[in-house]
């Protein structure tokens, strides 16, 4: 990837789909972008922002972190996009192509404005089958806290009329406790259910776990996937914790 250094060159590795633009070819990179040259600059450049174990960070724009999603979601739609690191641990997706794919197939903001649209419409089964896909994307794509508690709020009340898909029903009732989304992910793993432990454990990151007990099931999932750029993600982060 000659856009970044060669620290950043495990990417190369994620499941890109042939429509999609290459992440180094996005536009967003060819003015005022500097790349963090070394996983410490990068790290250094996160360490008080909140940020789960899928997320790895390119550089500055200007006063723009940078950052790409290597999340379950991401690499099922086979798109590696540029996003935008708030301080909250919030992103949002970048003004490119890339961004806008993400926007559409990954980010947890847009969808939930989608199953509004449809909860106003009155269509409320179709409102817990979306949940069950929304709770698969990366929460850190919420536009923030409020949308975040809204959508876990809405699925917990129509368990009682509607019913809901199991995953996405637990880690609503679990809110934003890091270590309740941590069991859950840790449990999940046991039972082999690699993607949705994955998921679990990852918003445990973001969420404020105790990251002494995220590195190993979350290694040994990503190990058991086969995810190399994510186990190498996973590596980044780790040191991360280490440090902090």
């Amino acid at each position: 990837m000659n856009a970044f250094p060669d620290w950043l060159h495990f990417l190369e590795t994620f499941p890109r789909r042939e429509t999609a633009p290459n992440l180094q070819d996005d536009p967003i990179f060819a003015n005022s972008f500097e790349a963090f040259t070394t996983p410490d600059e990068a790290r250094g450049a996160c360490a008080k922002i909140p940020m789960s174990f899928s997320l790895v960070p390119l550089g500055k724009r200007g006063d723009e972190i940078l950052v790409t999603d290597l999340s379950v979601a991401a690499a099922e739609a086979e798109i590696l996009a540029p996003l935008v690191l708030r301080s909250s641990g919030y992103c949002t997706p970048a003004d490119s192509v890339l961004g806008e794919l993400y926007r559409e197939r990954v980010s947890f903001s847009e969808k939930a404005k989608q199953i509004e649209q449809t909860r106003k419409k009155g269509e409320l089964d179709k409102v817990v089958s979306f949940h069950a896909e929304l709770m698969r994307r990366p929460i850190y794509t919420a536009a923030g806290t409020h949308q975040l508690m809204q959508v876990f709020m809405e699925i917990l009340e129509l368990q009682d009329t509607r019913g809901a898909e199991t995953l996405s029903h637990r880690l609503a009732a679990a809110g934003e406790d890091g270590e309740k989304w941590r069991i859950i992910g840790a449990e999940r793993a046991i039972a082999g259910r690699i993607r949705d432990a994955v998921v679990a454990l990852s918003g445990a990151a973001f969420l404020g776990a105790r990251t002494e007990f995220l590195g190993l099931p979350a290694s040994q999932c990503l190990g058991n996937a086969g995810w190399k750029w994510a186990s190498t993600a996973l590596k980044f982060h780790k040191k991360r914790w280490k440090a902090s």
